[in-house]
C-alpha cells in the first residue's frame, strides 16, 4: 500500500500544482490554448515538438503531467519555481550519468500513472522548421509497455520562437505586451512502445508530430 505521505503522494500534489500554476500562467500571458484530439490516458509519454518555453505551459495547461527538462529551467523566472515546486526531474544533457538517471526516473513515473512530457529534439527551433528527434528515448522505451502520446504543437505566428540569442527574460516581456498568443495543441493517436522497435518507433512519432497542420485556424 503506498504511503498517503510517501514519493508516489507527493508527486501526485507536485503535478497537481504544476497544471492549476500553468493554468494560471497561460491566463496571465493570454496564451488562448486550442486543443484537438483526445487527452491522452495517466501514464502516457508525450512527445512533441519545441519551439518555446512556452510549450511547458502549454502542455501543463492541457493535462496534469511531469517533465524531463534541463537543469538550467530550474533557475527560470515563472516556470522555474513552479517547476520546483512540482518535483520536475531536471537532467544535464552533456552528463551520461544524469541522462541515465533522468530516464529511470521517466520509467518509474510512468510506471506509477503519471503522464511525463519529453521534447525528443533536445532544442528549440523556429516555428517553420524542424528537427530530428533524438533516438535515446525511443530506444529505451522500445519493445515495453510504454503508451507513446505524439503531440504537435502550433503557434498562430513566430512570435513565441525562442532561438538564437534571445534572453529569456527580454523575450518574456516582449511576449507579455502581446494581448493574445494562441497555441494548438494536436494529441494524436496514441501508439503502443511493445509495437515497435526503437529507429521506427522515433520515425513513426517524428513523422505525426511534424505533419500536423499549421495555423490559421478559423475563429
Amino acid at each position: 500500500m503506498v504511503s498517503a505521505r510517501g514519493p508516489g503522494a507527493r508527486k501526485r500534489v507536485g503535478q497537481a500544482i504544476l497544471h492549476h500554476y500553468f493554468r494560471f500562467a497561460a491566463w496571465l500571458f493570454g496564451l488562448e490554448l486550442q486543443l484537438q484530439g483526445p487527452i491522452p490516458p495517466g501514464g502516457s509519454l508525450i512527445v512533441a515538438n519545441h519551439h518555446s518555453y512556452f510549450d511547458i505551459v502549454a502542455l501543463a495547461a492541457a493535462t496534469p503531467c511531469l517533465f524531463l527538462s534541463k537543469a538550467e529551467v530550474s533557475r527560470w523566472p515563472l516556470i522555474g519555481p513552479g517547476a520546483v515546486a512540482a518535483g520536475i526531474a531536471f537532467v544535464k544533457r552533456d552528463s551520461m550519468r544524469s541522462r541515465k538517471a533522468a530516464m529511470e526516473a521517466i520509467h518509474d513515473r510512468l510506471r506509477s500513472g503519471f503522464t511525463m512530457v519529453n521534447f525528443p529534439t533536445g532544442t528549440t527551433c523556429r516555428s517553420d522548421e524542424t528537427l530530428r528527434f533524438r533516438p535515446g528515448l525511443f530506444n529505451s522505451v522500445a519493445g515495453t509497455a510504454v503508451t507513446l502520446a505524439p503531440v504537435s504543437l502550433r503557434y498562430e505566428d513566430g512570435a513565441a520562437d525562442w532561438v538564437g540569442d534571445a534572453t529569456f527574460l527580454g523575450h518574456l516581456i516582449q511576449l507579455a505586451g502581446r494581448p493574445r498568443l494562441r497555441v494548438r495543441v494536436v494529441f494524436h493517436q496514441t501508439l503502443n512502445a511493445a509495437d515497435f522497435e526503437g529507429p521506427r518507433l522515433r520515425e513513426r512519432c517524428e513523422a505525426l508530430v511534424n505533419e500536423a497542420p499549421a495555423f490559421p485556424l478559423a475563429d
